[in-house]
């Protein structure tokens, strides 16, 4: 039977062996958190979070209450930490799920009831700017120190981890250095005074890579468990997501035909043109228009005209085809295919909005 749907194929195999050379990185007391969030950039949380409790994985990061909860009701193992902020009217359902929040404003306690327990995580932002307690001066440790005395004195927050983010770990050595000295005036003044906040962690996947001293209790790995590395650090990982269409027509054109809309380009020679059915509609961005190339069985081939809602064309003259084979967007680059890393290079933009741009009419397909 031919199936020409499009998919992204998700590889659990190359998932697993990414975090088990994560692991091998980093010190064996160290923990990793599995950043899901954003349906897994696009991989799909729930298949990626079951293989991530496969090989013992118990701590993982979502942005949303739902995608928490999407979590809990399929089973998954272990603490889940909301990133961003929920609504007061939402902590019961937190609590019901046994989900973990993340503490950035004070303000939030004040809407628990008195009966109404939950677990925390405080964000500290040192340079960032985002939510988080403010803290980019050494003049606001002592009160952010202050602050979480008063946060530990609450009958009903568990204290479960403290945590920053870096605003530009890979390209920015002393901005990250600047933060991590921050952090560690406050972390410094918790121990010596014996205040226990749980797990302490500030590492994404490059300052994991980059910056040893950043690991502390554990590590929150997103990018790079997806297979894409964008420091200068060696480690074995491999892509987890392919995405591909399928060849859907072909036809002759003559030198001087059009194609696309716009008429944006134009044969320069007779030619054969490769009709494939993705589009900007299922995340292939419109922006690589007569840009970029993909892949048709080993040989990469140009998108020539606009790309279309549904549709892309492609220059198959000089390439062996049988009409309905796959034609790879990105993928395995030791395959002779695109990477993620040349598609965002075309778009001067970052790998992360490659990924979640991938859409729904894109069906995920597991693949070991």
């Amino acid at each position: 039977m031919i199936d020409i749907n499009p998919c992204a194929e998700i590889n659990l195999t190359n998932y697993k062996n990414n975090l088990q050379s994560i692991k091998s990185f980093i010190k064996k007391d160290v923990k990793i958190m599995a950043i899901v969030k954003a349906n897994a950039y696009g991989h799909g949380a729930v298949e990626i979070s079951k293989a991530a409790n496969e090989i013992g994985i118990r701590h993982f990061g979502v942005a949303t209450l739902e995608e928490g909860i999407e979590l809990r009701e399929n089973n998954i193992i272990g603490e889940i930490l909301i990133f961003g902020q929920i609504s007061p009217n939402e902590i019961g359902k937190a609590r019901d799920f046994n989900l973990t929040l993340t503490l950035s404003d004070i303000r939030f306690l004040g809407y628990l009831k008195p009966d109404e327990k939950v677990k925390i995580h405080i964000k500290i932002d040192t340079g960032l700017s985002r939510n988080g307690f403010y803290m980019q001066h050494l003049e606001n440790v002592k009160n952010i120190y202050n602050l979480i005395l008063n946060v530990k004195s609450i009958r009903n927050v568990e204290l479960r981890g403290i945590y920053t983010h870096y605003a530009s770990a890979e390209s920015n050595e002393a901005f990250t250095v600047k933060q991590l000295t921050l952090f560690n005036k406050l972390i410094s003044m918790l121990k010596t005074n014996a205040i226990d906040c749980g797990l302490i962690h500030t590492s994404n996947s490059a300052a994991t890579l980059l910056y040893p001293e950043t690991h502390f209790d554990m590590v929150r790995i997103g990018l790079l468990s997806y297979g894409i590395n964008i420091t200068n650090i060696p480690i074995n990982v491999h892509p987890v997501m392919r995405v591909k269409g399928t060849l859907i027509q072909e036809k002759n054109i003559k030198a001087g035909d059009k194609v696309g809309y716009g008429l944006t380009y134009t044969a320069k020679s007779d030619l054969i043109v490769g009709i494939v059915n993705l589009g900007y509609a299922d995340g292939i961005s419109r922006q690589l228009s007569n840009k970029a190339y993909f892949t048709l069985n080993g040989t990469r081939v140009k998108c020539i005209g606009r790309i279309s809602m549904d549709v892309l064309a492609i220059d198959i003259t000089n390439c062996s085809y049988n009409l309905y084979d796959d034609v790879v967007i990105f993928g395995e680059p030791n395959n002779s295919e695109i990477s993620v890393n040349q598609i965002s290079k075309i778009l001067k933009t970052i790998h992360y909005e490659v990924l979640c741009s991938i859409g729904n009419r894109v069906k995920r397909k597991i693949v070991y």
